[in-house]
């Protein structure tokens, strides 16, 4: 056996769009301040386990950051707008600061 470790997700297994799973697992309940290391750790790994199966041209990094923004940017907006006391609307305006933060970290942005 090889060292290497390999994960499947086998939870609703079927089609789904490039980086679901990864946008997820850095934006969803994650606190602000470790959203930039799992998306400068993740991602990489992330897309190096797939492109070494899957042949295809996408700029994979901007694709996941645009998720991030769909899948919780209008959650975040909301808790903020409707936060019943500035520890809440801090959290959510710094979680929309974090977000806006990583897209500095894709290359070529």
């Amino acid at each position: 056996m090889d060292d290497h470790i390999y994960a499947i997700d086998w939870d609703t297994a079927g089609f789904g769009y490039l980086g679901e799973d990864m946008a997820s697992l850095i934006a969803d309940e994650t606190e602000p301040a470790n959203m930039a290391d799992y998306f400068r750790i993740c991602i990489p790994a992330y897309l190096g386990g797939f492109f070494e199966y899957a042949h295809i041209l996408v700029d994979a990094e901007q694709s996941i950051h645009d998720m991030i923004l769909l899948m919780y940017g209008y959650r975040l907006i909301e808790s903020f707008k409707f936060a019943q006391n500035e520890k809440d609307k801090s959290i959510a305006r710094d979680s929309l600061q974090s977000i806006y933060d990583l897209s500095h970290m894709i290359p070529n942005k």
